[in-house]
């Protein structure tokens, strides 16, 4: 499903957010840091999932539309396929 421009505005600023944390994860885990630095970059991974599969308020509205507009609006090959049954 396609990003919308706001959708991909709050992606970049968790990009934005993440990469230094971990760059700095990294590096830190280069200079021999085994417990901060995969921390660091567990910590900039975590920013991105939650960016992407937490639900924020802004987001309900598309939701129920969606779910509303797929129980209104059936699938034209599920009505077809109900009616080659009957006959």
């Amino acid at each position: 499903m396609p990003r919308s421009i706001s959708e991909q505005f709050s992606l970049m600023v968790a990009v934005v957010i993440a990469a230094p944390i971990a760059l700095a994860g990294v590096d830190m885990t280069l200079r021999g840091e085994t417990t901060w630095g995969p921390a660091l970059v567990g910590v900039s991974i975590m920013i991105l999932l939650v960016e992407k599969y937490v639900t924020t308020p802004q987001d309900v509205p598309g939701l129920a539309v969606a779910k509303a507009v797929g129980f209104v609006a059936k699938d034209p090959e599920e009505d077809a396929d109900a009616s080659d049954g009957d006959g």
